[in-house]
């Protein structure tokens, strides 16, 4: 039978049929978590070198918007906080805005209720695994992203070393291997650590 008669048949009898992908090695699920989670390790890795203090996964409910924030870093000295968004594709840019919008209106609230934290600047990065995909995505919506985060990696790297100022930027990180799976052996993710990610300068 063809795909659309198989549909039609379990539609009619109110049985779904999920389409998912699957690799050679383990489910793309799986990739992308640990790919996502080496990310954040290597965004924390990063911060905590400048000087950060480093929360990961900050969770927050406040009059029913909930969510979490990947990283969030803040900085004493300056009294700096650092709201970061890590993707390592990006599919649904309204979504992500919508996201990291809400993040930035409540999350500085609530870690002053939490942790005292009254910052005079606050930085807000999308954190982008580079790659072409992602880089085309971003040349298609060139006004959007121009729009939303003005500042690119360089200035978010400088803003770490001396935060002056709000921040909305887009910082990418580039990866220096492929991810490789057999059948017969577990992938050797391209995200592996904080040592095997850095920053890109452009």
């Amino acid at each position: 039978m063809t795909v659309r008669t198989t549909r039609a048949i379990a539609a009619a009898l109110e049985i779904g049929l999920p389409f998912e992908p699957r690799w050679r090695g383990p489910a793309l699920d799986r990739l992308r978590d640990a790919g996502h989670a080496a990310a954040v390790e290597a965004v924390a890795a990063e911060l905590a070198r400048h000087g950060w203090d480093v929360l990961i996964e900050v969770g927050f409910s406040r009059y029913g918007e909930r969510g979490s924030v990947d990283v969030a870093g803040w900085r004493a000295t300056d009294c700096a906080l650092l709201i970061v968004e890590v993707k390592t594709s990006l599919v649904d840019l309204q979504a992500t805005l919508a996201a990291i919008d809400r993040k930035r209106r409540i999350v500085p609230r609530e870690l002053l209720r939490e942790r005292g934290w009254r910052p005079t600047a606050v930085g807000v990065a999308l954190v982008v695994v580079d790659s072409s995909t992602a880089r085309d995505v971003i040349v298609r919506h060139r006004s959007i992203f121009d729009s939303a985060f003005p500042s690119r990696t360089v200035a978010v790297r400088h803003w770490l070393e001396s935060p002056t100022g709000d921040l909305r930027g887009l910082w990418f990180l580039r990866v220096t291997r492929r991810v490789r799976a057999t059948e017969r052996t577990e992938p050797s993710l391209a995200l592996p650590g904080a040592s095997r990610v850095r920053p890109s300068r452009f």
